[in-house]
This record gives structure tokens, sequence and C-alpha cells, in this order.
């Protein structure tokens, strides 16, 4: 779930009855006023909400807008939220179905929701938010229909891998949580456990090919990816849950050292709804091409 920051914003929600409010004034001096009305239903206790917002400054700019960054944000509802003159008081007005435009004093809103004085070319405007609630959950309710997407995407993914898999002919196993990988070459040690602290050379890139980081120096060259101010050298870690993503750990464990692998690793094992950067967009497959290079902690070495 995306927890709400102080910088979300609106989208034009559509499939409300129009109503012709009048401007309000709030205690802190925010004014408002309903450009749509629904039911005006908010979350029951613990529940969550789907918001479309987005932030106008006083020369009409753009400062944030949720219909540009993927949608409407799904946050937790925390009712009652304080009148302090920043945007969580917004949020006190508008429920199911409701959609309206307040605004917000730029020193109140900086000061209490951003926790900072406002810029320079701010201080002493207003901020335009618009609002508009889009649905309201149960805890449960949200989390089903979660599981629900994501057992639609997880099986997208599956499909979307295997067709990479037959078109480039690769000879892939499969782990029992879905992680597919290729022994490209066959080492002669042993694999790693748990806790043990291993070094290993890689290649990362995208279904489409793109390579997003590498710790070979020729590899980087050849990507355009080179920035001569970083070492290339094999990435250490300790193979414990959390000190990689998922997918490292868990392909990683199915290697003997001096193996060359190719992991083909599922979004959810990689960096999920999130993505990471300006190459890897969310619920983005990664494949890495590694080579176990040694097994740190093993006294043989």
């Amino acid at each position: 779930m995306k927890y709400i920051n102080w910088l979300i914003a609106v989208l034009v929600v559509v499939g409300f009855v129009a109503c012709e409010e009048q401007e309000q004034v709030t205690d802190s001096g925010i004014t408002y006023k309903y450009i749509t009305k629904g039911s005006g239903d908010t979350p029951a206790p613990g529940g969550v909400w789907e918001i479309n917002a987005a932030y106008y400054d006083h020369k009409g700019d753009t400062m944030f807008s949720s219909a540009k960054q993927g949608g409407p944000v799904v946050t937790q509802y925390m009712a009652p939220y304080p009148a302090n003159g920043g945007l969580e008081e917004c949020f006190n007005y508008v429920g199911n179905g409701d959609s309206a435009v307040f605004m917000v004093p730029a020193d109140s809103l900086y000061k209490h929701t951003a926790g900072r004085m406002a810029p320079p070319d701010l201080v002493g405007t207003m901020i335009e938010v618009r609002l508009g609630v889009v649905a309201v959950y149960t805890m449960e309710e949200y989390t089903a229909m979660m599981e629900e997407k994501n057992k639609v995407r997880i099986d997208e993914e599956v499909a979307l891998i295997e067709a990479y898999i037959a078109e480039n002919k690769i000879e892939a196993n499969i782990t029992e949580e879905g992680l597919y990988y290729e022994i490209l070459e066959e080492g002669t040690g042993r694999k790693p456990e748990s806790g043990e602290r291993v070094r290993v050379a890689y290649k990362g890139y995208l279904l489409d090919g793109t390579v997003f980081d590498t710790s070979i120096e020729e590899e980087a060259k050849l990507a355009g990816t080179y920035n001569p101010g970083r070492p290339y050298e094999p990435y250490e870690f300790t193979l414990v849950t959390g000190s990689v993503i998922q997918g490292w750990h868990i392909g990683i464990a199915q290697i003997t050292e001096g193996t060359k692998a190719r992991l083909i690793i599922p979004s959810r094992y990689g960096y999920g709804s999130r993505g990471s950067g300006a190459v890897i967009k969310p619920n983005s497959v990664l494949i890495f091409d590694v080579e176990l290079v040694e097994i740190v902690d093993d006294e043989s070495n």
C-alpha cells in the first residue's frame, strides 16, 4: 500500500453529481468549495481510501498531480485530521464521490505538512489543492481486492517470462518460489548457506535487453552505462533476507561457487510495484547474468 505524502494532488473525478456549493472558510484560513458531491462516506476505522489530488501554485503552475504519477493514491484513513491549516485538514471535508477545491495558505501548508518554511517565492501566497475521493474500503475489502489484482498480475507475468524463455531457447529451472534460472557454466564449489558472505559478478537488464547495472567494466562500456567514478568489481554481501533483493537471495542460493547463471526474477522478487530509478519501471521483470565468484566464509578458500 502506498501511504500519502505531503505533496499529492488531483485528477478530474467522473461520475459525480454536480453541485453549486458556496465557498466556505475554516478557522485556520482554508477556503473550499465542492465541485461535485457524492455520498460523502468515509472509510471505517482502519480502512483505506483512493484519492486523486493536485497542487497548483499562485501562478497556476502544477506542483504535483497524482494523475501524472500513475493514478489515485491509496492511503490509510486517519481521521480526524488536524485542523492546522495544512494539507491534512482538507481531508476532513471530503468523502466518497466528493471532489473539492481548497485554497490553502502556503505558509501554513509548508509549516504543518512539510515541516519547513515555504520557499521565498511562495511566502504569503495561496496553494490551490484539488481533491477527489474515488473509493473507500474496509481493510478486509482492500486486502481482498489487492490479492485478486496481484494474482492476475502474477499470472500475466508468468506468461510473459515463459514467452521470453521460449523465444530465447533458455533451459530454465524454476524454484518453488517461482524464480527462473539457467545454469550457463557449472562451477566446482559448493552452494552458499544462509548467513555466509559471497562475492558476485553480475549484469542486470530488462526483458527488452536494456542494461540497468553491471559490476563488469567491459559490459558497462558496451551498454553505455560506464561510470569512471565507480569501482567495477564483484559485489560482496551477506546471503540473508533483506541484504539484497529477494530474487538474488533466492537465486544465488541455487548455484555453486564458480557457477555462471542467468536469473529471471519476477517483479515481486525484485522492486515490485515501486520500481527503481528511471529504468526499472514498476512491476518490471529483472534478468541477471551472474557468477558466484567466491563464498568468502568458505575456509577452503
